[in-house]
């Protein structure tokens, strides 16, 4: 388990590094209002998933936290099943962001099987296959879950020099503070930034599960999903993220 960040760690993160935060209901709360306050249809993951979602019979949202995209997916698929470890996050979902066609559950991903779940028209990863596993083992695993002519969209950080480091995330939480000000006004929503990006879990989370560098990332996703389009221009409050769509045109 790496314990410094100074350049991308070769070693595995450790899976489950983010449940730690889940055992916080205050700071989900935060987190919670945090992420609205960031919310709006001109945000780029919202314009990027506008572009590239469709519609079909069965959405599966992975890491849906409090339901923000899984009230999306309900407008375009018949049933969406959005999954998350942490009850708390599951909680608020089903408190504020309930649909007949939603089905939020806590669950792990990984014990989900096509046998037992089937497949989906569309598999939504958005910011969370480093909090799952290996990217060689969880990409696998999405795939196996889509159906055929399915999509998988995934959504991911670009690593940059210092990640995780104090200094790093010192800076990102008022970068990102300054954002939520300018776009809400509201100083309330700029202390929920700064106490959830701050808090000495999350900083404990970010110098473990440290994203792939942009050669590291190309490789892996290319490898286990052949075709895949990756885009590399979306950011999001100055952090590089990689968009990454995969048609699955074959049922292994």
């Amino acid at each position: 388990m790496p314990t410094t960040t100074d350049g991308p760690s070769g070693a595995v993160p450790a899976p489950r590094a983010a449940e730690k935060l889940y055992n916080d209901k205050h700071l989900i709360s935060l987190y919670n209002r945090f992420a609205r306050s960031l919310d709006s249809p001109e945000a780029p993951m919202n314009r990027w998933l506008d572009r590239n979602l469709e519609t079909g019979r069965r959405a599966l949202d992975i890491g849906c936290g409090t339901g923000r995209y899984s009230l999306m997916l309900a407008d375009r698929y018949d049933e969406v099943v959005a999954v998350d470890l942490a009850p708390s996050m599951i909680e608020i979902a089903e408190r504020d962001r309930s649909r007949p066609n939603i089905s939020y559950q806590v669950r792990d991903v990984l014990s989900m099987t096509p046998e037992r779940d089937g497949v989906f028209d569309l598999v939504l990863a958005l910011g969370c296959v480093i909090n799952v596993g290996p990217p060689e083992v969880v990409l696998d695993h999405f795939r196996r879950l889509t159906a055929k002519n399915g999509l998988l969209l995934i959504m991911e950080s670009m690593w940059e020099p210092g990640w995780g480091t104090r200094e790093w995330q010192v800076n990102f939480a008022f970068r990102t503070a300054r954002s939520v000000w300018d776009s809400t006004g509201d100083l309330d929503d700029v202390s929920a930034v700064l106490q959830v990006i701050l808090n000495p879990t999350w900083l404990e989370i970010a110098a473990i599960d440290v994203p792939l560098e942009r050669e590291a990332f190309i490789h892996e996703y290319t490898a286990a999903l052949p075709g895949a389009t990756i885009e590399e221009e979306c950011k999001r409050l100055g952090l590089g993220v990689f968009a990454v769509s995969w048609r699955a045109v074959e049922r292994e």
